[in-house]
């Protein structure tokens, strides 16, 4: 095995950008850009990528000609001071140590040539998987998911919400299961049709009306019985709070792998919470330990289990 990885090792990828695209970059950089930056521009012509695998190489390969498009767009966009509708400000920053050593780790390194902290994280995106929420929007607007990973699912979606129109349509979608698990959590009917804005407003709402001190709204109560309400609802909605961490914990792929368990659906989640508070464990003792609630769902279903 060693042996091989010595072998998959020399195995070196050129990866040569096009002219075009440095091209782009010395012809458009302002004057008051210094000569060095431009250089260092120039430095990127040849990016030397070494790989541990053919099937981490063919996995690069197949990702490199869009996404050189994608970091030539970007890089117009920063030396025409157009900015980008989607990029994060830390995109053009200095790439960082963490970031090497994390595509180190994944058998991909960079022997010459240097990309900045945004297109790292594209690079590392490639060999990951499609993060859940990206997922859930592809899926609503119908685009196929096979081959994408986790940097070019990101961009589609960016291109996606780049359209207002399909911002509005995204916004009215139907409420996710986990805004009409807060009705149910609280005993409310939600309303039919409910949309995902309607249910982020009246969830928002909901909040700011029991958050805070109790005395600060003792004032507003006039009754035993509004009393009582409220404390039991601030007292619900810390445990909410508890439950919905939770929840998000098992909606994130790499906090799953991590644990080697496959997704469990809001209703088993419910049902494992449960069975913990019955053997005295609150909802704060299970959100702070996590691996409680893995425990009790493998338990209740073992076929979780990925292992």
């Amino acid at each position: 095995m060693i042996e091989l990885a010595i072998v998959f090792s020399v195995l070196i990828l050129i990866v040569i950008f096009t002219k075009r695209r440095i091209r782009t970059r010395v012809q458009n950089c302002p004057d008051e850009i210094p000569r060095k930056a431009t250089k260092k521009n120039e430095s990127n012509e040849k990016l030397r990528i070494s790989c541990v695998s053919k099937s981490i190489e063919k996995k690069l390969v197949a990702n490199l000609d869009w996404l050189s498009e994608e970091w030539s767009q970007a890089q117009e966009n920063k030396e025409a001071n157009n900015g980008s509708s989607f990029l994060p400000s830390w995109y053009y920053d200095e790439s960082t140590d963490n970031q090497y050593a994390y595509l180190n780790s994944l058998g991909v390194e960079i022997n010459k040539g240097k990309l900045n902290k945004g297109e790292m994280s594209d690079l590392i995106g490639i060999f990951k998987p499609i993060d859940d929420r990206n997922k859930e929007l592809l899926k609503f607007f119908k685009v196929p998911l096979t081959g994408l990973n986790q940097t070019k699912a990101r961009y589609e979606v960016n291109k996606l919400l780049s359209n207002p129109e399909n911002v509005t349509t995204w916004e009215q979608r139907p409420a996710n299961t986990l805004q009409k698990e807060f009705y149910r959590f609280f005993s409310l009917k939600a309303p039919a049709g409910l949309t995902f804005s309607e249910a982020k407003t009246f969830i928002d709402e909901f909040e700011r009306d029991y958050d805070g001190d109790f005395e600060y709204h003792l004032e507003d109560l006039k009754t035993d019985e509004q009393i009582e309400f409220f404390k039991r609802n601030q007292l619900l909605l810390e445990d909410w709070r508890n439950f919905e961490e939770i929840v998000l914990e098992f909606e994130d792929s790499e906090f799953r792998d991590s644990y080697e368990i496959k997704k469990p659906t809001i209703s088993l989640m419910r049902k494992a919470i449960a069975e913990l508070k019955n053997e005295n464990v609150t909802m704060e003792d299970a959100s702070s330990d996590i691996e409680l609630v893995v425990e009790k769902l493998l338990q209740i279903k073992p076929e979780l289990s990925k292992a």
